[in-house]
């Protein structure tokens, strides 16, 4: 029982120094630092983690994608929009698909974008079915735009329930689309 003990107060002290390195990183780009901040004060939702937020901005702005897709708006929604503009800035265009299976989320999203990132979003309000391949049965958004070639995917929803019996399932949405890919 000590060793367990031991183990977490272990994981939640490397979880807060990560935290407190992260915010450090961001906040040397006060532009995203104040974004990240007035979106959370915004959101109903807890979000993620200062961890996953640097990270995935810094992905966007490293690989320049044109085409993302987002599964579970909110928060990284901003996040990624306000990424794609300082690469618009350089040259780059580009676009997130910002999926949604529940229009509380969907609404909540769309309030916590600034206009200025309008138009590097486009939020999809879709319900959630079930998919498979092989044996392996998941679940994904049904009205994922189909003719845009997505070369960036962040995967933070839907919800993993199959709609026919309840039972936790997996994201099928990446697979969905490397399945559907034309490249």
């Amino acid at each position: 029982m000590k060793f367990k003990n031991r183990k977490i107060i272990y994981l939640n002290l490397m979880n807060l120094i990560f935290d407190i390195f992260y915010k450090f990183l961001i906040k040397r780009n006060t532009q995203l630092w104040n974004i990240i901040n007035e979106t959370i004060e915004k959101s109903e939702s807890t979000g993620c983690s200062y961890v996953d937020y640097y990270l995935l901005y810094s992905d966007i702005r490293k690989h320049r994608p044109k085409e993302v897709l987002e599964c579970g708006g909110g928060i990284t929604t901003v996040i990624i929009a306000y990424a794609l503009l300082e690469n618009e800035r350089e040259g780059y265009l580009g676009r997130v698909t910002s999926m949604e299976s529940k229009e509380l989320y969907f609404k909540s999203t769309k309030n916590l974008i600034p206009d200025r990132l309008t138009k590097y979003v486009d939020l999809v309000l879709s319900p959630i079915i079930e998919d498979h391949f092989s044996i392996f049965r998941g679940v994904r958004y049904k009205q994922i735009p189909a003719d845009r070639p997505y070369d960036f995917i962040y995967v933070d929803g839907p919800e993993y329930v199959a709609p026919s019996d309840n039972t936790i399932s997996f994201n099928f949405d990446y697979l969905y689309i490397v399945m559907n890919s034309r490249s």
